[in-house]
């Protein structure tokens, strides 16, 4: 919950024209939630006051300081949750609040204005700080490295230093008796020790609807606050006459660990202010290893003690929580990574699938059309050589020439048309397409083409049966067309599950490994058709060698030669 949340206009001064006699009533409005700033203020500076009351109470026997000072953790709440323009209202509520119980404990008016205005100055120090360094109220929850150290510079260290400061020469000059380094220290531990035990309480306290923490682990936080109020009562409630060992301090270590690492930063917050309080409350009544010593020893025994046990628990707390965050965005953009690639294979097989019906249709309308359409022409330059006398020599011979070029057109186009669309793939099996492909090829070029098989082929399924024909027809076509090879080697292998094809050359190949390396479009089909039919496809290659490409495609591919429906946008 954000202590001064911004405030958005609610109406655009330029369109008062248009909103007419609305305007009033909607400045009426704005000024009406402007209220609750002021609520607030009033807030904190009873809780300054309480605070400050709270602080006289906590005053340790025997030596007139206090172990904690409250008004800081209240005045550093309010500007760390709030904006700057909003600071001005509480630095005044909080002056309000301090002004009379510290009147009354100090008695001098001008040693007050003066503890005030350190108190100011230490706190503006603090907000200000985790603003600059980690922006705003991300410190808060400790939820980045960067966060809780701009938290512990500013608000542990710096601030405290800076007011301890104003506040000791303040006292010194008014009372020339007063030691400045043992006020300084005193000033210093109260301020720090409020930094990190009061102070997250407070912030977790104001932040708890924002924070929603997770039902599911509420048993196992009871569980631990149960635990450390059990360790903590007989370390910090036992008589001075039992003998007191060093070690007993570390009991409560391994809760505040467990808090730390399993449950984050409200948990830690919640168990070392229970620890905090309950130390505190015993050192008071004389109870516990803190009551052993002098006053001044006891005292700065307890404070260093807390300082020092809240500070590297929260920085472990920070670091879990920072790891976990950071595991969380993975998981999302894994997700996100899986969602699109999903989508993105989703597209390619839709793709794959919209260009086999193009290529049946566009093979049907040359078979059935153009290549009738040629056929018949070479029927007519038939006829029509036939009308030429014998003496015309010269026009029958230009005839023939035409209708072998005819021929040979109708040729090309029905050639054209099995590559489209090979019929063999469908009616004959993968392994008679294949060998009958390698034969043509070989036929009409200069490079041999040998095809071997194993006998174990399974039967295929349509979809798994073009996925291997397309792949080794792109494959076979690059080695003719870039590597130069004399040589290509195709072979198909496979047991019940999985059919293995390998297409290798021994012409001009490329270097895969190398940072410039760039596949072509033949590669990146070929390995999409792989993929979208559930199997890999490897290459490999170098410039001597040649190349091999091998697929290993399942023999059960759901892949179907009729498109399915475009994926929705």
């Amino acid at each position: 919950m954000q202590i001064a949340p911004r405030l958005e206009p609610l109406y655009d001064p330029a369109a008062d024209a248009r909103l007419g006699p609305l305007v009033p009533h909607l400045t009426q409005l704005r000024r009406s939630r402007s209220l609750p700033i002021f609520s607030i203020a009033c807030l904190v500076g009873l809780g300054c006051f309480f605070g400050a009351q709270a602080g006289t109470a906590l005053v340790f026997p025997g030596v007139g300081t206090a172990i904690l000072f409250p008004p800081y953790a209240v005045l550093a709440a309010a500007l760390l949750l709030s904006t700057r323009r909003h600071w001005v209202v509480y630095l005044l509520a909080a002056i309000a609040g301090d002004f009379w119980p510290h009147l009354q404990h100090e008695g001098i008016t001008s040693v007050v204005i003066s503890a005030e205005f350190a108190n100011i100055l230490r706190a503006v120090i603090a907000a200000q700080g985790v603003r600059w360094m980690a922006g705003g109220n991300a410190a808060l929850g400790f939820q980045s490295l960067r966060g809780a150290i701009a938290y512990f510079l500013f608000v542990v260290f710096l601030g405290p230093v800076v007011g301890a400061l104003m506040g000791a020469a303040a006292i010194t000059l008014h009372n020339p008796g007063a030691q400045f380094w043992i006020v300084w220290q005193a000033w210093f531990l109260s301020n720090a020790l409020t930094a990190v035990t009061l102070l997250p309480l407070l912030v977790m306290a104001l932040q708890a609807k924002r924070q929603r923490p997770n039902p599911d682990r509420a048993p196992e936080a009871l569980l631990l606050l149960g635990a450390t109020t059990a360790v903590a009562i007989p370390v910090f409630n036992s008589s001075v006459s039992h003998p007191f060992t060093p070690a007993s301090l570390y009991l409560p270590l391994p809760l505040l660990i467990w808090a730390a690492v399993r449950l984050g930063s409200p948990a830690t917050t919640l168990a070392l202010s229970l620890l905090s309080g309950t130390a505190i409350v015993g050192t008071l009544r004389g109870l516990g290893p803190f009551a052993s010593s002098s006053p001044d020893q006891n005292l700065l025994e307890l404070q260093y003690f807390l300082i020092f046990l809240c500070l590297p628990l929260f920085l472990l707390t920070t670091m879990v929580q920072e790891q976990k965050i950071a595991r969380h965005a993975i998981m999302r953009q894994r997700t996100a990574l899986r969602s699109f690639r999903e989508r993105n294979s989703e597209l390619a097989r839709f793709l794959m699938h919209a260009q086999e019906a193009e290529r049946s249709r566009i093979a049907a309308e040359l078979h059935d059309d153009v290549c009738q359409q040629v056929a018949a022409m070479s029927i007519a330059l038939s006829r029509l050589k036939q009308q030429f006398p014998e003496i015309n020599s010269r026009g029958r011979a230009n005839v023939e020439l035409l209708q072998e070029e005819a021929n040979r057109l109708g040729q090309t186009i029905r050639q054209l048309s099995r590559e489209l669309h090979p019929a063999a793939v469908e009616h004959a099996g993968i392994v008679a397409a294949l060998q009958s492909r390698c034969l043509e090829l070989t036929g009409a070029s200069s490079t041999q083409i040998h095809f071997d098989c194993g006998l174990d082929i399974p039967t295929l399924s349509a979809g798994a049966t073009l996925c291997i024909f397309r792949i080794a027809q792109e494959a076979i076509n690059n080695a003719l067309r870039h590597s130069g090879a004399h040589d290509v080697h195709v072979s198909l292998a496979g047991n019940r599950t999985r059919v293995l094809l390998q297409v290798s050359d021994n012409g001009h190949g490329f270097d895969t490994t190398g940072s410039d390396f760039r596949p072509g479009l033949g590669l990146i089909t070929m390995e999409e058709r792989a993929r979208t039919a559930g199997g890999i496809l490897r290459c490999t290659s170098n410039a001597l060698g040649g190349t091999t490409i091998t697929a290993e495609i399942p023999t059960t591919s759901h892949e179907s030669l009729i498109p399915p429906q475009p994926p929705h946008a």
